[in-house]
C-alpha cells in the first residue's frame, strides 16, 4: 500500500526490495554520520551504510519526492 500527498508529489510506502532497503541505509548513513556527526563502525564506513540488528526484522518506510 502507498499513500500519496494531495498534490501527488510525495509517496509514502514500505520498501519493496533489498535494493530499496540498501538505498534507505545509505541515506541513513549520510544523515546520521556525515550530517549529524555520529560515529559509525568500521564496517559501516567500508560500505557507507547504516545498519543494525533490527534491519532484518523491521519494515523500512520510504518517503519519495517525485519532483
Amino acid at each position: 500500500m502507498k499513500v500519496l500527498s494531495p498534490d501527488k508529489r510525495f509517496e509514502v510506502r514500505l520498501a519493496h526490495s533489498t535494493e530499496e532497503i540498501l538505498l534507505a541505509q545509505k541515506l541513513r548513513f549520510s544523515v546520521f554520520y556525515e550530517e549529524m556527526g555520529a560515529r559509525p563502525s568500521e564496517e559501516m564506513i567500508k560500505d557507507r551504510i547504516d545498519f543494525d540488528k533490527f534491519d532484518e526484522y523491521c519494515d523500512h518506510m520510504l518517503v519519495i519526492d517525485h519532483k
